[in-house]
């Protein structure tokens, strides 16, 4: 009787485990598949020197047509939800002339973490290096409360090209940040500066 007890539980220990295997798998594989579906788009700027890929579906909107001041948006990208003011996922792409001054790409990072601690209200940021578009880049990872109390997930990734800092900011709902975060990170890879 024990061990028919114990068979019993040891089949229903496997079915949950192979189930929530399943559905992890499954989720895994409409991310991939969402992404492999997606058609990208090339966007390029002459005024800036630089281009990026983008979803075909997601809104194009060019923040500033030439070098204003030494801190410019130049692009955004965003799949919409039927709101202008929160988005599913939005990457933009921001550029600061250092202006002359000698800024490394661990001192960009300190001045964008203090700049979004400071709109965000973020308490932590997990930050590693890596390479975008050729160049060593700093990632910072973050979340904070977006419009609604929602929780948003952030990736702010940072390069320095000739005096200037580039920064492409990813964000998302947190729940919908396994389904985006693939589609950003190709926007991201396909991220480049054109030579002078």
């Amino acid at each position: 009787m024990a061990a028919t007890k114990t068979v019993k539980v040891i089949i229903t220990l496997i079915i949950i485990t192979s189930s929530s295997l399943l559905s992890a798998i499954i989720s895994s594989s409409q991310n991939i598949l969402a992404q492999t579906q997606t058609e990208f788009l090339t966007y390029e700027n002459k005024d800036f020197g630089l281009g990026i890929q983008y979803p075909s579906g997601w809104t194009k909107e060019e923040e500033s047509k030439s070098k204003s001041s030494n801190v410019n948006i130049v692009v955004s990208f965003a799949k919409q939800n039927g709101s202008r003011i929160n988005t599913e996922a939005d990457l933009y792409i921001r550029t600061e002339d250092f202006l002359g001054k000698n800024i490394t790409l661990e001192d960009f990072a300190q001045q964008q973490k203090a700049y979004t601690s400071s709109l965000l209200a973020v308490s932590s940021f997990n930050e590693s290096k890596t390479i975008v578009g050729n160049k060593l880049a700093w990632q910072i990872e973050y979340e904070f409360k977006g419009i609604g109390g929602i929780t948003r997930h952030g990736l702010n990734s940072l390069m320095i090209n000739d005096n200037t800092g580039y920064s492409l900011v990813f964000s998302t709902d947190k729940k919908s940040y396994d389904r985006y975060f693939p589609i950003a990170q190709k926007m991201i890879d396909s991220f480049h500066i054109k030579p002078n």
